[in-house]
């Protein structure tokens, strides 16, 4: 009987042996996979990041030249505001402008009325004179 244990025990430290090897080589099978796997989640994230960087990169961008163009803009405003108040300035002016040659030719024809008026009448006396 001892010799049948000590064959048995011969055995079961054969199969622990087989059992740790196979063990061993799961588990670094399994490493491996797990390594590999890691290493191409940390390239997939680096690679998310590095299109994410770009793409605010490309947005700053956007948004300055959206901000010179709203002050650009803004400058028109203001500019085309002050133009604006020039012409309407102006064309008051040339309204009152007209309003006063408007007064001034009624004057006028009321002073030429009064002249021919006087110069129908007078002219014949004028010349009987001369």
């Amino acid at each position: 009987k001892l010799g049948e244990v000590i064959v048995l025990l011969e055995t079961a430290d054969e199969l622990a042996v087989s059992a740790r090897a196979e063990s061993d080589a799961i588990f670094g099978d399994f490493g491996s996979k797990i390594s590999k796997a890691f290493g191409e989640l940390q390239a997939e994230v680096r690679a998310k990041s590095q299109r994410h960087d770009e793409e605010l990169l490309a947005l700053r961008a956007d948004a300055e030249a959206l901000w010179v163009a709203v002050r650009r803009a803004e400058a028109t405003a203001l500019s085309l505001s002050g133009d604006r108040a020039k012409a309407t300035e102006r064309l008051s002016e040339l309204v009152d402008g007209t309003s006063r040659l408007q007064g001034e030719m009624a004057s006028l024809r009321q002073t030429v009325r009064a002249l021919s008026a006087l110069g129908g009448g007078g002219g014949g006396g004028g010349g009987s004179s001369a």
